[in-house]
């Protein structure tokens, strides 16, 4: 078995000698790097099935082998032969030609070497089905400043390496003890063991460690009797495990101060309990220089802005409109970038007066969506979002009392020290909490009560009759309810007076009318028999007068 890396390609050809025959060897190839748009668009790991191309064979001869290594010599030796061709085009009808980004395709590799290679192949249907696949779940990153010619990616030669041994293994049906598992514990224990020899830094062989009990625990505990590499992981995870905790007692032992303590005397006690203000002085003089600016000391970093100093310069400070927090991206850290932005863009305003009202209140709810899902358990995150929230809300209040001033007569629905628990660790943002607090106590002491806006009363205080009396329109619609429950009531009243007389009638003829049921001697015994009678059939309806004569009662008492 020979994998080759064709660099410039994007690919790897692995070349293998059937035991069984002799007289051909087999090709299988796959492409190393996936493209930058499907690694970037994919949250979490790839699964990725190898080899992307089946196996074909190929007979072996001397004209083959050399027209073969030429082959891939030529496309090893020139990379990016379409990469060329789009350039050129590109370049004559653009001024930016385009950086070489992607990874190159591997088509010269996997399709036009595997037409060529299916064409000499004597019977490439069997030799196809024998192709072994496995499936691989690859952690891929793309790393790319803003004038880089290409990405930094990860080196993909420990990728081919474990798809050449884990697909020949796979191949050869070997026990699962030793199998490619069992194989990697071998491999990533022997490196830690080298590693731990060569006396590697401390993070290094604590990370090495972490992952070859993560490989441990992936092993199958039916296939961990018996494996070769067990015992020679237990053993070198316990040594490296052993010299770490060895390291941090040396570590310790170097930093810590020894104390010396004394038993004071009597008199010394006595003169620690009295307090010298004079011998204060110099502690209190530091105390007080605390707040004035110290200038750093020695070399500072400086902080790097995540997307480069373009990106921490770009805002415009005469931005009127709101960001826009529609449609935000789907990864984490440009989420949190983009509400930083928006969180900055409000701590920036001085008022909202040149925002139109709409579109202040759907920037609030659009905030207030993303916010709160992505700042969940972080309290300080979770303060700023409510500090930005309550300073959108005041600009809110601040435009709806300016286009009706009454509705300053009626008290916020938000309590004055419902901001006392925020963490806010920046001075800034503690001046304008202050201001927010101030602006609550203020609308509370300018109401003349203490009932709020959207509280159900028929009291006539309310807003909604306040509202309703501003409203020639609404008032006109009032009193055509008031009237058409007026006619209602009426029309109930008279159906009620009906119902009475009906009633009435219905209890005079109960009254005049005689019981026909009686008593019959039969072979049976004693029964009743019912012939037909008036005064049984109008007692079985008079309930049902009750009912509804009791109904209409109770509509015009309590007509809401």
């Amino acid at each position: 078995m020979l994998p080759i890396y064709v660099t410039a390609q994007n690919a790897v050809i692995i070349l293998r000698r059937p035991r069984d025959d002799q007289t051909i060897i087999t090709l299988e190839s796959f492409e190393v790097y996936p493209p930058t748009a499907v690694v970037t668009r994919t949250e979490g790991k790839l699964r990725i099935v190898y080899p992307s191309v089946g196996r074909l064979s190929i007979p072996i001869d001397h004209h083959v082998r050399k027209s073969l290594s030429q082959f891939i010599s030529f496309y090893a030796l020139n990379p990016r032969l379409d990469a060329q061709v789009e350039n050129s085009t590109r370049t004559q009808n653009t001024k930016d030609p385009q950086t070489t980004r992607d990874s190159p395709s591997p088509k010269y590799i996997t399709e036009l070497l595997t037409g060529i290679v299916r064409a000499m192949s004597e019977k490439p249907d069997a030799v196809l089905a024998q192709t072994v696949y496995i499936s691989k779940r690859i952690d891929d990153h793309i790393l790319c400043e803003r004038n880089a010619e290409a990405p930094w990616r990860r080196s993909p030669l420990w990728l081919i390496i474990r798809v050449a041994i884990q697909t020949t293994l796979c191949e050869w049906n070997v026990v699962e003890c030793a199998s490619f598992k069992a194989f990697m514990l071998y491999a990533l224990s022997s490196i830690l063991h080298t590693a731990l020899h060569l006396n590697q830094p401390d993070h290094l062989l604590f990370v090495m460690n972490a992952k070859l009990a993560r490989r441990f625990s992936k092993m199958p505990d039916g296939s961990r009797d018996g494996c070769f590499a067990m015992d020679r992981v237990v053993t070198v995870n316990k040594m490296v495990a052993n010299e770490l905790e060895k390291r941090w007692k040396a570590i310790q032992k170097r930093t810590t101060r020894q104390l010396n303590w004394y038993v004071p005397t009597k008199r010394e006690i006595i003169n620690g309990a009295r307090i010298d203000l004079f011998a204060a002085i110099p502690y209190l003089k530091v105390i007080m220089r605390r707040d004035a600016y110290q200038p750093p000391m020695g070399t500072i970093k400086k902080f790097v802005v995540p997307g480069g100093n373009q990106y921490a310069t770009r805002h415009n400070a005469d931005l009127v409109s709101p960001p826009d927090l529609t449609n935000l991206p789907l990864a984490p850290l440009e989420r949190t970038i983009r509400l930083y932005d928006f969180e900055q863009w409000v701590a920036r305003q001085n008022g909202f007066s040149k925002i139109d009202m709409l579109e202040l209140t759907g920037a609030l709810n659009n905030y207030t969506h993303s916010a709160l899902s992505l700042y969940n358990g972080d309290p300080e995150r979770l303060s700023v979002a409510f500090l930005t929230m309550i300073e959108l809300w005041v600009g809110i209040d601040e435009k709806v009392i300016e286009w009706e001033p009454h509705l300053k007569n009626y008290t916020p629905e938000i309590p004055s020290e419902v901001l006392e628990p925020l963490l806010l660790p920046r001075r800034d943002q503690m001046q304008r909490l202050s201001r927010a607090e101030i602006y609550l106590q203020k609308r509370h002491r300018a109401a003349r009560s203490q009932s709020t806006i959207f509280y159900d009363t028929t009291d006539s205080g309310s807003f909604a009759n306040w509202f309703v009396s501003q409203s020639q329109s609404l008032q006109a619609t009032l009193q055509e309810i008031k009237d058409e429950a007026r006619r209602d009531e009426e029309g109930k009243l008279v159906a009620m007076a009906k119902l009475n007389d009906r009633y009435s009638d219905l209890r005079r003829k109960i009254g005049a009318a005689v019981c026909t049921v009686c008593p019959v001697q039969t072979r049976s015994g004693l029964q009743t028999e019912y012939p037909y009678c008036d005064k049984c059939k109008n007692n079985k309806h008079e309930p049902l007068w009750s009912v509804a004569i009791l109904s209409l009662r109770l509509i015009l008492t309590n007509p809401r």
